[in-house]
């Protein structure tokens, strides 16, 4: 179901004739975050953000204006800049679009899981962390140990004057374990990071445990290791890392139009061809 409390169908409808095409997005995001330090409970905090964007076509152009006002009336004033802004910047458009770039699309996604995170509570979630947090200490050189949990679940709708209805419903989880060992004035410390479109069920106490085990052996490892040796060396890199460094530096600066809700060339992932 839409986060709109009224039908988005009848207010596409009703203000069609404003643009030669109109779009509706909706976003709502609601992020948990559960953090288990020294075994003790450290944090158990949710965030809600949701909001609109409303895209327009006008005379060749598209543009965008966005709100957090889900109201009829916020969505018109939000609606109203976006056509004011297009009509201002189509005067010097370089490429004309039409609404054939915005085909009648439809279609539904949810994240495939065995458990719904909703089903899960906060007891079981906070006992697999818990169980993390002790299972890392393995020595007292361990002296911190942290093990959190972050949950985002995304619901996101559009809608259009042409038609198009799809409906996208994420669920990501966020596992994360940090040891850290201390000798001295020197300290290590090792981390454990694992995110996926999961439910419920990647809460498993015996997954936890064992991961945050070898995460605080790790960091004991990290501290009884040798420095490395001083001077000049070779290095050599894998491709992946050039694919990654693209990636950081051109690619995120080139991914203003994915941010708007739309897919030009370069957006996303930056590969090199040899």
């Amino acid at each position: 179901m839409s986060i709109l409390q009224f039908n988005p169908h009848e207010f596409l409808a009703q203000h069609k004739p404003s643009a030669d095409w109109i779009g509706l997005r909706t976003v709502r995001e609601v992020t948990s975050s559960r953090v288990v330090r020294l075994d003790r409970p450290d944090r158990n905090h949710t965030d809600l953000d949701q909001g609109a964007m409303i895209e327009v076509l006008i005379d060749g152009h598209f543009g965008y204006a966005g709100t957090a006002d889900l109201s009829a009336e916020g969505l018109k004033r939000a609606l109203d800049r976006a056509i004011e802004a297009t009509r201002a910047a189509s005067k010097k458009r370089v490429f004309r679009f039409t609404t054939e770039e915005r085909p009648n699309a439809r279609g539904e996604y949810r994240s495939i899981r065995q458990k719904n995170l909703d089903e899960t509570s906060l007891a079981e979630i906070t006992d697999c962390l818990m169980a993390a947090s002790k299972a890392m200490s393995i020595s007292d050189t361990i002296a911190n140990r942290v093990a959190s949990a972050m949950i985002i679940q995304t619901q996101t709708d559009f809608f259009s004057t042409s038609g198009a209805e799809i409906r996208q419903n994420f669920d990501l989880v966020n596992i994360d374990f940090a040891a850290t060992a201390v000798r001295g004035s020197e300290s290590q410390t090792r981390t454990y990071s694992k995110m996926g479109q999961w439910g419920g069920e990647v809460f498993e106490k015996d997954f936890f445990v064992a991961e945050a085990e070898r995460t605080a052996k790790e960091a004991l490892e990290l501290i009884e290791a040798e420095n490395c040796p001083e001077g000049k060396f070779d290095l050599l890199l894998y491709p992946d890392q050039m694919i990654l460094q693209i990636h950081e530096s051109i690619g995120h600066p080139l991914e203003i139009d994915r941010i708007l809700g739309d897919e030009r060339n370069y957006a996303g992932w930056s590969f090199v061809k040899p």
